[in-house]
């Protein structure tokens, strides 16, 4: 039964992760031209660390373990950044801050934390997660916006915040004992949640 539900799980993580691909393909394709950087990490305690300030950008951590640390930073025009992470007690941290932009970051396990922060531009942020007793937490400022966190599990807490622009917040909570906090300030807005559970 457990190996039947951890092939479930791992089944629908990568579900969610090719969606989210190939739904950010176009800006993928245009970031591809110049920076790139990928990390693959297998094991406990890794630390992988990508830091960019370019005009064109791609950043990927790959991490299969637990108590491992991501980190992406860019700064620049085209930007996209992807972190994946399997196991537990995770941690994962996106910056990102002109331009283009997009950010998505996938946990599968438990205790795991996401943390995602964009500032300018055409912003688009995914953060999934499926497990229990994990956090994500995104910070949105300008422009053009659209974020969507799903989680699927038990124990979750989701907080997001949105400040400009045309807006778009899109969440999923699956599971029981969940906790979403949410705010958002300026523009056009468009707010959906969807959270099933007790």
């Amino acid at each position: 039964m457990g190996s039947t539900r951890s092939i479930v799980r791992t089944g629908f993580v990568a579900l969610l992760l090719l969606v989210s691909i190939i739904g950010a393909a176009p800006g993928l394709a245009s970031a591809q031209e110049a920076v790139e950087a990928y990390i693959y990490q297998a094991g406990d305690y890794n630390q992988g660390t990508i830091q960019q300030q370019a005009s064109a950008s791609w950043a990927q951590i790959y991490q299969l373990g637990s108590d491992n640390e991501a980190f992406i930073y860019q700064s620049g025009d085209y930007n996209w950044a992807l972190q994946f992470q399997a196991g537990s007690a995770n941690r994962a941290w996106a910056g990102i801050a002109g331009s283009s932009n997009s950010v998505l970051q996938n946990q599968l396990g438990d205790g795991n934390v996401l943390l995602a922060w964009q500032s300018g531009s055409n912003n688009v942020l995914i953060q999934n997660q499926i497990g229990s007793d994990n956090v994500a937490a995104a910070w949105i400022t300008g422009s053009s916006n659209s974020v969507t966190q799903t989680q699927l599990g038990t124990a979750h807490v989701s907080r997001v915040a949105v400040f400009g622009t045309s807006n778009s917040v899109h969440h999923i909570q699956l599971g029981y004992n969940s906790v979403l906090e949410l705010t958002h300030i300026g523009d056009n807005a468009t707010i959906s949640a969807v959270r099933f559970g007790f």
